[in-house]
């Protein structure tokens, strides 16, 4: 079995913003794209505070990397987990915030 940790998903639907832009929806909506994909022991997908970045909303992180995906539709959400699934780079037209790369 793999012995790496799952990547984390956090989704915000707790701040101000995010819930109004749909967030919550995108929570629903990526927890089924991650479990009809079968990618239930790469990911764990949590409900997150608030990013800081409500004019992004909906906003969608991937740790550890530290990616944070803005403006995320429910169409997102499946291209998102494939691509950090098979460790390509991330998609650069939701991409927001400050990308913190460690060297």
């Amino acid at each position: 079995m793999g012995c790496s940790k799952k990547k984390k998903l956090l989704v915000c639907v707790k701040g101000k913003s995010c819930p109004k832009s749909g967030s919550p929806d995108i929570y629903d909506c990526l927890k089924k794209a991650i479990a009809g994909c079968e990618l239930d022991d790469y990911y764990k997908i949590k409900k997150a505070e608030c990013f800081g970045l409500c004019k992004y909303g909906p906003v969608i992180k991937v740790d550890p990397e530290g990616v944070i995906y803005g403006r995320v539709s429910s169409e997102d959400v499946i291209k998102i987990a494939l691509r950090h699934a098979k460790k390509k780079k991330p998609l650069k037209k939701l991409l927001v915030g400050k990308q913190k790369r460690k060297g």
